[in-house]
C-alpha cells in the first residue's frame, strides 16, 4: 500500500456526553466511525430514519450525510469516534450506517470489514 492509500485521520476521541444533549442536525466533510460500547438509549437520525441505540454498536457516517444524535435523557453517554478521510471510499456512497457490535466484534479486522 502506498501512503496515499491509507486513511488520513483527522481526530479521535473517547468522550462522555451529558444526558439529554442533542448534536445536529449536521453534515460533516469527512467520514466518522463512532462506537457506542453500551446500549445507551441514544437516537441516531439519518436519511429520515431514526435508530435507537439500545445495544453496543458502530455508527458510520459518510461525508455530506445530514444526521443527528439525541443522547439519552436519563444518563450520560460514552462513545468513541474517529473522523477520517479515505480516498478509496469516496466512490462508495451507499451502504449501511448502523452495525451492531455483537454481530461483528471490535477488532482491527472487523473495522476493516466496515470500511471496505
Amino acid at each position: 500500500m502506498t501512503e496515499q492509500e491509507w486513511p488520513v485521520v483527522h481526530n479521535v476521541g473517547d468522550i462522555i456526553i451529558q444526558a439529554g444533549f442533542v448534536l445536529g442536525p449536521r453534515t460533516i466533510d469527512d467520514y466518522e466511525l463512532v462506537y457506542f460500547p453500551d446500549g445507551s438509549g441514544t437516537v441516531y437520525e439519518i436519511g429520515g430514519q431514526a435508530f435507537l441505540l439500545d445495544e453496543p454498536c458502530f455508527i458510520f457516517t459518510r461525508p455530506g450525510e445530514q444526521h443527528s444524535y439525541r443522547f439519552a435523557a436519563e444518563k450520560n453517554v460514552r462513545h468513541m469516534f474517529v473522523h477520517f478521510d479515505y480516498a478509496a471510499l469516496r466512490d462508495e456512497n451507499e451502504g449501511s450506517s448502523l452495525f451492531l457490535a455483537r454481530a461483528i466484534g471490535f477488532s482491527p479486522t472487523s473495522i476493516r470489514l466496515l470500511l471496505v
